[in-house]
């Protein structure tokens, strides 16, 4: 199922849980903390991905290694964590 949406995000806040994480390579989420923290750092505005059947917003990370191979990640966003930035009309995948 397909929804049309006009806005982008700018991620401008690391959740709780992974501030805690950041730091703590032994913790399961710190390649989440690192993930959300370096698209903080990046200020770029994200395509949604996916909006879940709770209505929570995914977006698709595509990167290159440190070994030079393609790197495909989604992300969950804590709401709170983004603002919404006005943009031209595109379709994301939603879960019914």
């Amino acid at each position: 199922m397909l929804k049309t949406v006009d806005y982008l995000l700018h991620i401008h806040t690391l959740p709780d849980d992974l501030k805690k994480a950041l730091n703590d390579p032994q913790d399961l989420l710190w390649g989440t903390a690192q993930l959300y923290a370096k698209l903080i750092e990046t200020q770029y505005l994200w395509r949604i991905w996916q909006i879940d059947e709770f209505g929570e917003l995914w977006i698709e990370v595509n990167s290159i290694n440190d070994k030079g191979s393609p790197r495909f990640e989604t992300l969950k966003l804590d709401s709170g964590t983004y603002a919404l930035i006005e943009n031209e009309p595109y379709q994301v995948l939603v879960d019914p």
